[in-house]
């Protein structure tokens, strides 16, 4: 929890440098954007993330955490911070609807989350194909 508000808060605060950064990192740097020193931040939290996420989920179960939901949202939004808001809304939702299913259908926990990870990335392709061929 500590970290998830630690993340929240440095992602808010550095937003547009992390925008600038991650699309266009030349440019960043001409700014005068101390690229290197963002890029050693995203990849702490992120270390810390993963670490911490292996001792709660296990270490098969991380890869499936980080890049599912993130998957699910660059099918459905239009932009980067959508991408960036629908990933963090599908992460929290798929944690949520898979400890109840978890609990209500005594299956493992982490297992749990990565199978309806896995749904939500299935159904937001089938989305994604479908509203491409509606236009």
């Amino acid at each position: 929890l500590v970290l998830a508000l630690v993340v929240v808060v440095v992602y808010t605060l550095m937003y547009p440098r992390f925008f600038v950064m991650i699309f266009d990192e030349p440019f960043a740097k001409t700014s005068g954007l101390k690229t290197d020193w963002y890029q050693t931040l995203i990849a702490v939290l992120t270390a810390l993330a993963i670490v911490i996420g292996m001792r709660l989920m296990g270490a098969l179960l991380i890869p499936d955490l980080i890049v599912f939901p993130v998957l699910s949202a660059m099918r459905l939004a239009q932009s980067f911070k959508g991408v960036t808001l629908m990933s963090v809304f599908l992460s929290v939702f798929a944690m949520i609807l898979g400890l109840w299913f978890s609990v209500y259908f005594n299956t493992p926990t982490g297992a749990s989350i990565i199978l309806v990870n896995a749904a939500i990335f299935l159904i937001s392709l089938v989305l994604s194909l479908f509203l491409r061929t509606a236009d």
